[in-house]
């Protein structure tokens, strides 16, 4: 093999890695998979929900169950997924659907929303995850 095609095959590879972590990152979200979650970060992660969280992706998680409580059903869907590789360095703009039914004392109501996540990544000791991930909701 040649080097540039070693260079390709381990660009796949990269990217097929980190296509995997988003793609986990929806099954943690909608089954209330705090452990898992808690793995598809660095400890020193950001994680930026807007005006609704900003800090420390772990203190984030923590607060996971509660904010969850009330959703009854949860359903992100990814789309289109741009990465740029860098190294050991990658950054992403991942378009999301998801599908939230949350409970209230007057009965359930459905929120869709649209939006895309702006992520880096970074592979330590072999394994890509999440070290900044920022939320925007377009609609």
């Amino acid at each position: 093999m040649s080097p540039s095609q070693s260079q390709a095959l381990q660009e796949l590879l990269d990217k097929n890695a980190i296509r995997e972590l988003v793609h986990l990152y929806c099954r943690a979200a909608d089954r209330h998979d705090h452990e898992l979650m808690r793995s598809l970060y660095h400890d020193d992660a950001i994680d930026d929900h807007g005006s609704f969280f900003k800090g420390l992706a772990m203190d984030f998680i923590d607060k996971l169950p509660e904010i969850q409580e009330p959703m009854e059903i949860l359903h992100h869907n990814v789309t289109t997924h741009n990465i740029e590789l860098a190294g050991d360095k990658a950054e992403g703009e991942t378009y999301i659907l998801a599908f939230h039914k949350v409970a209230t004392p007057t009965g359930s109501f459905d929120l869709l929303i649209g939006g895309r996540y702006f992520d880096k990544y970074e592979k330590r000791n072999g394994l890509w995850k999440f070290s900044h991930r920022a939320v925007v909701a377009d609609w």
